[in-house]
């Protein structure tokens, strides 16, 4: 049976099976990497910066870098690095707004899906490629050819490890938002 709504048409499924087979990447769950900025103006920077780092923790967040200058009340200001799953962005943002005065909010998102089926594709061709020389080592001869397939299998095992840390690396781009919090001391006169 159709979904509600939908009318059953006679060779729909059919046509949806070649749609797919020739646009595979209709199907494709989009991989996109989330960064944002937030500058807000507090009345006490300090206490503050516990409160981001506390609702960074809330929402399963990590801070991974921080510059916090405290040494005069009137100019303190902090910048906290924070990475966490990028659902959680959008209620990490209103938590720290409410803190004081949001002064600037910026986010973006990259899509990095090409990047990605690109390095998968790479790497199980290189793991093809590494498979091949490792089979003709243990058929090689003699020295000469040994030495020869030695080298070639190890060029081609570091161009392998080189794929899989880009893929690491966008899995992990896409896996964790990056939110840079700065918090600026309020004016006293405000």
């Amino acid at each position: 049976d159709p979904p509600v709504g939908v009318p059953a048409e006679p060779g729909l499924d059919e046509a949806l099976g070649t749609t797919m087979r020739r646009n595979p990447d209709l199907l494709r769950v989009r991989a996109l990497g989330k960064n944002g900025q937030i500058d807000v103006e507090v009345t006490d920077v300090g206490a503050s910066v516990t409160d981001v780092v506390t609702a960074a923790a809330r929402h399963d967040g990590q801070v991974y870098g921080s510059n916090v200058q405290l040494a005069d009340d009137e100019t303190a200001t902090a910048q906290i690095v924070i990475k966490l799953p990028p659902r959680q962005v959008d209620a990490v943002i209103a938590e720290i707004a409410a803190l004081g005065a949001l002064i600037s909010q910026v986010q973006s998102t990259d899509d990095v899906t090409d990047r990605v089926t690109d390095i998968d594709t790479r790497i199980v061709t290189s793991l093809q490629s590494v498979a091949r020389v490792q089979l003709l080592l243990a058929e090689a001869k003699n020295l000469g050819e040994v030495v020869q397939l030695e080298a070639e299998l190890t060029t081609r095992q570091t161009l392998l490890e080189e794929l899989l840390a880009q893929q690491r690396n966008l899995g992990q781009q896409t896996a964790l938002a990056t939110l840079t919090v700065l918090l600026h001391a309020a004016d006293a006169e405000e």
